[in-house]
């Protein structure tokens, strides 16, 4: 199957845009559409995966996005931003469309541009002949390096990891930074599946270890950098030479966010010439305008980049993604390519143990609240914990999201498994029906399922296959497991033996494989049976780390099926279910966390946060990253001034609403509104 597929929808005159990588879509609408001839993008000027050749007099998207209108020789023109119009002249454009399947049309005509509240329509005089061409975004590696375990060999394959990345600002765009490629441990250092070209003026200096590795990892992959090894930690560009101090991994830390944040200040001056929110409010720091950094080599950009004052720039630092807290055993070296591709933070700090004595207490502020079972918790009849099992917490830094990658149980971030990120680039491309199976095995449960079966399907762009089980036995479950599903959400109860059915427990151990893609075990102490599912086919999923107050696991559950229902990813939708719940801490996530089950209507999940005025109400907005729309990716607010884009991963605001005003922003899509520290639905809310 083909990464992009269109299906003409005749009767509606539509094509409907398929990422089959992604379980994407997005729907045009022409005016007397004809059967397109498709075929595929080879010799189209921009990254493009298939194309279709049509004639029509209008084209019409039913949402509002980014609309950058190019001349036939690429040149940026100009750009349509929501609730605005323009017009062009008679000439050869490419039209470029933020849509959730990025897309292109080319033309030769004449055209309008009109973008509304709730859709975007390009017509034309009369009909035209228009080539509409679109990508998928594939975010997993092309190329497997090997290295050795020696300090030295770990250095020259981080280094490898950047081959294909850009030596322009415009590196900070998600979509132009490629995956790095796969590493995997071996006996021999061999490098010959890239093409590797490090920037010679530029060279990170750590100790001679892993954790220096480890630590120069995000910025020699973001900058094509070098690692060197030295007592005395620094970062040289050129001829000049930064300390980085005994801290030298918060340093990295530091230069990699204001490098960052440069870059997409700068890159206003490239490709994408739009108008992003602060830019004017920290300008006058640089002692060149961008558009001169903009033609500048790389060392010499970092240069001026770091010559501004960082705390003149932090305060409009989008908020980090991602950092993950690795061991330092060489074998993490393994998932350092799945943790850069999210541009992720890496600290080696150690882990802080929990002794087993102490872990009830310690657990308090952490996850594990009811460490006992009562007649209201979901839990079975086996052991709390093996012995085995070791218990750490971390410190926090201030990421939105924090991942552990140690073979012990942090109990206070997300637990990376290596595994569920091979599964998700094994999967087999699909464009059938998103399918969602709710499970539940105890009658007491029935209000969750009941809950979420009205929520499931309900998004209004992609066709659902909604199945439910009641009372399920072993060999059922089993074969739901080994069933190709998106979703399974299971109500019931667990234990690390297996997970209750009604003959008995089913450890998916025992299992030779399961096919579900996503699931959430919303039972006590699922952790195990979750990290079976992962490490027996499972991209990700949502586990419990103790026993559950039944109720309150009724409350997250239905929340996190209306979060995962309108596009965030597993990790960012518990984390709002988290924040809402007194019980929330004691769930985490195994696998890769960044898995969707759908994508938000206006391509990047946000929390709407409100607060009544004198005059009005008070609007911020918390945008959430995915991996589609990444960090660096760019987001328009319609509550903002016109024409003007916003970073992800970030809260943007405070606005100043009217009633009318705020009542039209909450109308455009589905999204959760906190107010009052109690989270509701945008369709909830009355003014």
């Amino acid at each position: 199957m083909d990464e992009v597929v269109f299906e003409p929808v005749l009767e509606e005159s539509a094509i409907v845009v398929r990422d089959t990588v992604n379980s994407r879509q997005s729907t045009f609408h022409f005016e007397h559409l004809i059967e397109p001839q498709q075929s595929d993008a080879v010799g189209f000027p921009f990254p493009a995966m298939a194309k279709c050749s049509l004639s029509t007099a209008a084209v019409t998207i039913p949402n509002s996005v980014a609309v950058v209108v190019r001349t036939g020789d690429r040149e940026m023109l100009g750009q349509v931003s929501h609730q605005s119009s323009d017009s062009f002249p008679a000439d050869e454009y490419y039209v470029e469309l933020n849509t959730a399947v990025k897309s292109y049309l080319h033309f030769t005509s004449a055209f309008d541009v009109q973008s509304t509240e709730e859709q975007v329509q390009i017509s034309f005089q009369a009909e035209v002949p228009v080539e509409l061409a679109s990508r998928a975004h594939v975010n997993q590696p092309t190329a497997t390096i090997q290295t050795t375990e020696d300090p030295a060999h770990l250095a020259e394959a981080i280094t490898a990891l950047s081959a294909g990345q850009l030596d322009s600002p415009e590196r900070s765009y998600p979509a132009h930074r490629p995956h790095p490629p796969a590493i995997e441990l071996s006996d021999r250092l061999d490098l010959s599946a890239v093409d590797s070209r490090p920037n010679d003026e530029l060279t990170i200096e750590v100790p001679e270890t892993p954790k220096g590795v480890f630590a120069a990892a995000p910025l020699a992959y973001y900058l094509k950098s070098n690692i060197e090894f030295d007592s005395d930690p620094a970062f040289v560009v050129g001829d000049r030479r930064y300390d980085l101090g005994a801290q030298y991994e918060e340093t990295l830390a530091d230069i990699l966010k204001q490098v960052f944040y440069c870059d997409c200040l700068v890159r206003t001056e490239g490709l994408y010439q739009v108008e992003l929110d602060g830019l004017e409010n920290v300008r006058d720091h640089f002692s060149v305008g961008f558009d001169t950094l903009y033609e500048m080599d790389t060392a010499t950009q970092l240069r001026h980049y770091l010559a501004v004052d960082i705390d003149q720039l932090r305060p409009r630092f989008p908020q980090w993604l991602l950092t993950a807290y690795v061991s330092s055993n060489p074998k993490t070296i393994e998932a350092i390519p799945h943790l850069l591709d999210e541009l992720a933070i890496i600290r080696t700090e150690p882990f802080v143990e929990i002794p087993k004595q102490t872990l009830e207490s310690q657990a308090l502020d952490l996850f594990l609240r009811t460490p006992f079972r009562s007649p209201l918790t979901r839990s079975g009849d086996g052991e709390q914990w093996p012995e085995s099992e070791r218990f750490v917490r971390i410190e926090k830094d201030d990421s939105k999201h924090h991942t552990s990658v140690s073979d012990d149980i942090c109990l206070n971030a997300n637990e990376f498994i290596r595994q569920g990120y091979l599964n998700r680039e094994n999967r087999p491309l699909s464009d059938q029906p998103i399918t969602v199976v709710v499970v539940h095995n105890d009658a007491k449960m029935i209000a969750e399922a009941k809950q979420v079966r009205t929520v499931y399907g309900t998004h209004k762009q992609f066709e659902f296959e909604l199945q439910t089980y009641e009372a399920v036995s072993r060999e059922q479950l089993a074969e739901i497991l080994q069933s190709d599903i998106d979703f399974l959400h299971y109500i019931g109860h667990a234990t690390h033996e297996g997970i209750e059915c009604t003959d008995g427990y089913l450890d998916v151990e025992t299992l030779d494989d399961v096919a579900i893609e996503t699931f959430f075990l919303n039972a006590c102490q699922s952790y195990t049976q979750g990290r079976h599912l992962v490490e027996k086919g499972a991209v990700g999923g949502v586990v419990t780390l103790s026993n559950i107050n039944s109720h309150s696991a009724t409350d997250v559950g239905a929340m996190l099926a209306k979060l995962l229902n309108q596009g965030f990813t597993i990790r960012s939708g518990l984390e709002i279910a988290r924040s809402m719940s007194i019980t929330g801490g004691q769930y985490s996530t195994v696998g890769d966390a960044g898995v969707e089950l759908v994508q938000a209507e206006s391509g990047t999940p946000y929390l709407v946060e409100l607060e009544e005025t004198s005059d009005g109400w008070r609007t911020t907005v918390e945008t959430y990253p995915t991996k589609t729309f990444g960090m660096g990716s760019l987001f328009s607010l319609q509550i903002g001034p016109s024409g003007r884009y916003y970073l992800t991963s970030d809260t943007h605001g405070p606005f100043d609403l009217s009633a009318e005003k705020l009542a039209n922003f909450l109308s455009l899509e589905q999204a959760p509104v906190r107010v009052d520290n109690i989270l509701r639905w945008s369709s909830e809310i009355e003014l």
